[in-house]
């Protein structure tokens, strides 16, 4: 299923909420869309495969499609934790006699 963008540009919706098939053969789609007179949402599982961006000066929003798994689109920081000599940070409880 595909929305076309007021610029004419087409996004694909790839994780719709809810899709309910139906007895002819067609397909129901329950879109996470929130239209109102100031500001429409879109709801998480549209935004999946997409990475989104949004330009501060301009004042735009855009996306693009992405897969999360590709490490040449990610900038992954491995962080390894670090050893302590002050031993836990939780108090260690046990019972009292």
């Amino acid at each position: 299923m595909n929305l076309t963008m007021e610029g004419g540009d087409k996004y694909s919706v790839k994780n719709p909420f809810v899709f309910v098939p139906l007895e002819d053969g067609g397909t129901v789609f329950c879109l996470g869309i929130d239209k109102s007179e100031d500001v429409n949402i879109i709801g998480q599982n549209f935004m999946m495969g997409y990475r989104v961006v949004y330009d501060r000066e301009k004042n735009i929003l855009g996306w693009k499609a992405s897969n999360c798994y590709n490490g040449t689109e990610s900038n992954t920081v491995l962080i390894s934790p670090r050893a302590s000599s002050s031993g836990s940070p939780f108090m260690s409880l046990g019972p009292e006699a």
